[in-house]
């Protein structure tokens, strides 16, 4: 059994892979935006309660700090009086009691202590009201921020809402592409057949009759002139109609829709390795499926390219041609022993003319099957054709 290695992707599932990934990406970053929308907004809410509370706060500490101020004003005022009265005490010792002056002198001490302590406390409440501002001035910058990055959020996702559009319109296009392709190969088969059965039904019937008149002509003539012109006519006759009957077959094989794509695909392989002289087999493997009229033709199609390649180069001398049905597919594996076919690049294959094999591909690709070229082992060239079927109905059912 011959190591072939396959292409698993195509260049347009590739594509189709790429704009999806995209399109799911961009889908995970708008929610992920969403969910920083809302984890800001809740940030924005936490701020500005905390900003209010702090506010209150400020209020609450701007209103004991006024009152500490006139409490302080007020003791300024007793301390003052405090200390003339103490002073004119002292001015007449001798006149006053003891007591007396203890008692002035324990008030101007009371007042001073209370007069620092109060002062003390109006330190600290400037001290916190100073703080408090800084936090309301700074909690005000944070809500502008994050109401800047919520406004660049909403930006972003409104940009990116544009840009899913965008990917679901060329998803789309390339949907309709693949239908517009089908739909192309379906009217060229339709057109095929027509003139197929126009030259079968037409020249072709009315050469065979020629043909018969030719017959009838050597068989009744008796001067040899005669016989020899009855005998290159019906020659000529002959040459023609194989000729066109060829024709109608590379056009549109009558065994494709009598009978299927096996039969069709043996009929033909085993014309084209009597022309070419190429040995040639063709192997089944699993239960031939019911193909559906554009399945049938694509296989059929891209097997007659694939042949065709293969007569172009030279040095082939053996191809195998092994259809395989399975579970929801069928492959096609053509391997030639001639020179090998480079995978490439398939627009250049067609700048340089070589449209066969990249036609045979779009029409795979089209369909929703794969198809992909590789080194067949000891040389040449394995060419392979997968394609998903429709439906599953066994023909012999």
């Amino acid at each position: 059994m011959q190591n072939l290695h396959f292409d698993k992707v195509e260049e347009g599932d590739v594509l189709d892979n790429h704009i999806h990934t995209m399109q799911n990406t961009i889908q995970h970053t708008l929610a992920a935006i969403a969910d920083g929308q809302a984890n800001l907004k809740q940030i924005v809410e936490c701020i500005q309660n905390e900003r209010a509370r702090v506010e209150f706060e400020f209020a609450e500490m701007k209103m004991r700090y006024d009152e500490t101020s006139s409490k302080i004003q007020e003791l300024v005022f007793h301390a003052q009086d405090a200390r003339e009265q103490l002073t004119s005490l002292g001015q007449f010792p001798e006149k006053q009691s003891w007591t007396k002056v203890q008692k002035a002198i324990d008030r101007a001490l009371e007042l001073q202590t209370e007069l620092g302590q109060a002062q003390e406390r109006h330190s600290q409440l400037h001290e916190r009201l100073d703080d408090l501002n800084r936090r309301i001035r700074l909690l005000g910058t944070f809500t502008s921020e994050v109401d800047n990055t919520l406004e660049e959020l909403v930006l972003a996702g409104t940009k990116l809402e544009g840009t899913v559009g965008t990917v679901s319109s060329v998803l789309e296009m390339r949907e309709l592409q693949d239908v517009l392709a089908v739909r192309t190969v379906e009217m060229v088969e339709d057109e095929r057949r027509r003139f197929a059965e126009h030259l079968h039904d037409g020249p072709l019937q009315h050469l065979v009759s020629l043909l018969m008149k030719a017959e009838s002509a050597y068989r009744l003539s008796s001067q040899s002139m005669e016989l020899g012109v009855a005998l290159d006519l019906k020659g000529r006759l002959n040459d023609v109609i194989g000729s066109i009957r060829q024709i109608v077959f590379d056009l549109r094989p009558p065994l494709l829709d009598d009978l299927g794509l096996v039969p069709a695909v043996r009929r033909y392989a085993a014309q084209w390795a009597e022309e070419t002289g190429i040995e040639t087999t063709v192997s089944l493997v699993g239960v031939e499926t019911l193909l559906n009229h554009t399945e049938k033709v694509a296989l059929f199609r891209v097997t007659q390219s694939v042949l065709q390649q293969a007569r172009e180069q030279t040095d082939t001398s053996k191809v195998s041609i092994n259809i395989t049905y399975g579970a929801g597919r069928v492959m096609i594996q053509v391997i030639s022993n001639g020179q090998e076919v480079k995978h490439g690049n398939w627009l250049e294959r067609i700048e340089i003319g070589q449209v066969g094999l990249a036609l045979c591909r779009q029409r795979v690709l089209a369909l929703g099957g794969q198809f992909s070229i590789s080194s067949a082992l000891p040389v040449g060239t394995a060419i392979q054709v997968a394609l998903p079927l429709s439906h599953s109905e066994n023909i012999l059912a």
